[in-house]
C-alpha cells in the first residue's frame, strides 16, 4: 500500500448571491443581471381551489380528470426552469422570478390523494360560490 499526501494551499472562493432568488454566482455581474430581473406577483393564496390547464390521467382506471386542487405551499421566488418552460409554457416566464405553488388533489376516480408543484401560468382558479 502507498500512502500519498497533497498539500493544497488554503484558497479563498469568491460569490456572489441573488438577494430575490438566493442563487449564487461568480461573476458579480450575472447576480446583478439576476438582481435586475422582475419578480411575478403571487396569484393564488395557500388554501385556494385550482386547477390545472390540461387533464390528468387516471393509471389505475385508465380515464382523463379535471384537476380540482387546493394550494398547500408557495416556493420562491425562484428562477423558472428554462427548458420546461420554453417548451411547454411558450416562454410565458423568461426574465422573471417566479413562485411555485404546491397543490395537493385528490383524483376523483381512485380516490389516491396526490401533490405536485405547478407555476402560475399553468393553473386556474376555481370560482367558489
Amino acid at each position: 500500500m502507498r500512502t500519498i499526501t497533497k498539500h493544497v494551499p488554503a484558497k479563498t472562493i469568491t460569490s456572489y448571491q441573488c438577494s430575490r432568488c438566493k442563487t449564487k454566482y461568480r461573476s458579480k455581474a450575472k447576480a446583478l443581471q439576476c438582481e435586475a430581473q422582475i419578480t411575478e406577483e403571487k396569484v393564488f393564496k395557500i388554501g385556494e381551489r385550482v386547477t390545472w390547464c390540461e387533464p390528468r390521467h387516471c393509471q389505475s382506471y385508465d380515464k382523463y380528470y379535471k384537476l380540482d386542487g387546493k394550494v398547500r405551499k408557495i416556493l420562491g421566488p425562484t428562477l423558472p426552469d428554462e427548458e420546461y418552460n420554453l417548451k411547454w409554457l411558450g416562454g410565458r416566464l423568461t426574465g422573471k422570478h417566479v413562485f411555485i405553488y404546491n397543490v395537493s388533489w385528490r383524483c376523483p376516480h381512485c380516490k389516491e390523494v396526490f401533490d405536485g408543484q405547478f407555476y402560475s401560468a399553468e393553473l386556474k382558479k376555481i370560482k367558489t360560490r
